[in-house]
């Protein structure tokens, strides 16, 4: 399993989830009645506020590497038939469960205790997401992580949840995938059918369709394209060898391109050319460099990946409390380090007294 154990893979995903909390910082300010703003308009927007805007692509990052690390685990187990049993099925489901699950049930207990202590409950975009609106069937439909497959608004309730919605879906239907990529072992076939993945994704999301990217169909298409394309890059680079410093020069370029990009874009259409962006992110970092392991493998970081789940899934209630105790009135660059600050103490409260414990015991009891 050449480059798994790079702890980049790791570290990356504490700063990502940090690109994701700051965005819905922004919007969430934003939106307070004490502080408007307009983020729905590029063309008003600056270059730091256009990237907070464009951390949809921290999102297709997560899923491109969760299918980067699970296939580079588990493909010599599901590939064939006779490798594996029912039973290990589902060992793989219920660990990935338990992640997934204990900290979802939390924040979705806290969103309840929050609206009926008042706190308002904005989506993103800013309009008022009518929580308990048919609440038991959005109740009943996170409980079993469905959010993102349904015509129900994925922003009901906990809105970034979406995500794991979709990730629990390609969950159950990973040895199957495993069973179809391990046809495509050339890496002329990989490139050829990256390129295909990567032009379903820009025609699915293209301005034409109408499909949303964090609800229905659109979502599902999104994060199953993006995991597959996580599992490719992995056979990619077990297919190449490029030289050492190959890695780090084109994470550089991608870095300035996707800058002046963002930079440079005025409107929502071109949106879908910048999903390639989380391909090749994922493609430079999986491949062990000294300046990786600067920016991501770094103690910070590491600690950050361990609990970036925690904040990911924290961080938007977190957000509307500290909207509510009006907080975002109060304008300035330290106002957002401290409400970042907090937010990365809560979430290691949270990694620490819930999701690994209950990680640990799980595996403790499947596998002993």
């Amino acid at each position: 399993m050449r480059y798994l154990h790079n702890p980049a893979l790791l570290g990356i995903r504490g700063w990502l989830c940090l690109w994701i909390a700051s965005a819905h910082y922004y919007f969430v300010a934003a939106y307070n009645p004490l502080n408007q703003g307009v983020v729905g308009d590029l063309t008003q927007l600056s270059l730091v506020q256009k990237l907070l805007r464009f951390d949809f692509i921290a999102v297709d990052i997560f899923f491109v590497l969760s299918g980067y690390l699970l296939y580079a685990i588990y493909h010599k187990t599901f590939a064939n038939k006779q490798n594996h049993t029912r039973k290990d099925i589902n060992k793989f489901n219920l660990v990935r469960l338990a992640k997934l699950y204990p900290l979802h049930i939390f924040t979705l207990a806290l969103i309840a205790a929050m609206h009926y202590a008042g706190v308002a409950h904005p989506t993103a975009s800013g309009n008022q997401d009518a929580l308990m609106d048919n609440w038991p069937i959005t109740l009943f439909i996170n409980l079993v992580l469905m959010m993102a497959w349904s015509t129900i608004p994925a922003a009901a309730w906990n809105e970034p949840a979406w995500t794991i919605s979709c990730m629990w879906l390609i969950y159950l239907v990973f040895p199957m995938l495993v069973a179809g990529i391990k046809y495509i072992n050339s890496k002329y076939s990989i490139i050829i059918w990256l390129a295909i993945f990567i032009a379903i994704q820009q025609a699915v999301h293209s301005h034409f369709t109408g499909l949303s990217a964090t609800d229905g169909a659109g979502a599902v298409m999104r994060s199953l394209l993006q995991f597959v394309s996580g599992c490719l890059v992995y056979k990619l680079i077990q297919n190449i060898s490029l030289n050492k410093h190959m890695p780090a020069l084109l994470f550089i370029a991608a870095i300035a391109l996707f800058t002046t990009g963002v930079a440079y874009v005025d409107n929502y259409n071109y949106i879908p050319l910048f999903y390639t962006f989380a391909i090749i992110i994922v493609f430079c970092i999986a491949q062990p460099h000294r300046l990786f392991n600067m920016l991501f493998g770094n103690k910070l970081a590491m600690y950050l990946g361990k609990i970036s789940y925690a904040i990911y899934i924290l961080h938007y209630p977190y957000l509307l409390m500290i909207n509510h105790l009006q907080l975002f009135a109060i304008d300035g660059f330290s106002v957002y380090l401290a409400t970042i600050c907090g937010l990365i103490i809560c979430a290691s409260m949270a990694y620490h007294l819930i999701e690994k414990p209950i990680v640990v015991f799980t595996k403790r009891r499947i596998y002993n």
